[in-house]
């Protein structure tokens, strides 16, 4: 099956597992072909496949790391030559690294910021003049709560997240007028093998029990995307935090997430 050939497509970065893997779901459903992207061939392979034999539905998958200088116009060249035009981008691609910032390896937390911020970014300025040309379409970006206030242990992530948030903010007053919708979506602690890779294994966030499941995510975001939501904060427990963290002077508020972040 050719991918756009009767369905609108999505483009859907970091599709290889967890929330991407599970809004490629939920965006299939709305019917949308999809092309994922991730730097694990084989996983890809696995979520386009499982997408197609329940709901019959074209897919590409591209293996790349987004965080190498250069891969999003490659990206983008690619689709283009198969004539693949997303209307719909989502920026999941990202990940975080615990523990004391200068006892953390530098290259990789530049590397988070690379994909978490300039790849979000450039992705998103590149597509939004064809969406506009259309007047149709949008982009999701995965942020978190974490964007909503400063993080001890976690500061680069936390801070990239608040870009996000921010970025999302600003970009939904400037298309009002439009048909083109955009979004953050705001997970807290989600079940994902992000928390093995940030190495939390051990923190308050892995240890406290609360996190939810990716697919709760997935459903929650999208169902708000639809609705025209700016943001949406997945979860009941995350929308106190945030309240909270509104009400709560911020050195009192960062003093708690040190405590609840510490390895």
């Amino acid at each position: 099956m050719e991918v756009g050939k009767t369905r609108p497509v999505a483009l859907i970065t970091g599709a290889s597992g967890g929330i991407g893997a599970e809004l490629a779901l939920e965006i299939v459903k709305d019917g949308y072909d999809v092309v994922l992207v991730a730097r694990n061939q084989a996983q890809l392979d696995k979520v386009g496949g499982d997408l197609h034999n329940q709901f019959g539905v074209a897919w590409v998958a591209i293996a790349m790391d987004l965080s190498t200088p250069a891969q999003v116009e490659v990206l983008m060249q690619t689709l283009d030559e198969k004539s693949i035009a997303p209307e719909l981008i989502v920026n999941n691609a990202g990940y975080g690294l615990a523990g004391r910032a200068e006892m953390v390896d530098v290259e990789q937390q530049l590397g988070s910021i690379r994909l978490n911020v300039s790849v979000l970014t450039e992705l998103s300025l590149k597509y939004l003049p064809r969406l506009l040309s259309t007047n149709r379409g949008g982009i999701i970006n995965v942020g978190s709560v974490a964007g909503f206030f400063p993080g001890p242990y976690f500061s680069v992530y936390y801070a990239t997240k608040a870009y996000v948030q921010s970025f999302t903010y600003a970009l939904a007053n400037e298309l009002k007028s439009s048909n083109v919708k955009i979004c953050v979506i705001c997970p807290g602690p989600t079940l994902t093998g992000f928390q093995k890779r940030a190495g939390m294994d051990r923190s308050g966030v892995a240890r406290s029990g609360a996190a939810m499941t990716a697919a709760e995510v997935a459903e929650i975001g999208y169902a708000g995307y639809k609705k025209g939501r700016v943001v949406v904060v997945t979860g009941k427990l995350n929308r106190i935090l945030v309240l909270l963290s509104r009400l709560v002077p911020v050195s009192l508020f960062v003093r708690a997430i040190s405590r609840f972040n510490r390895p």
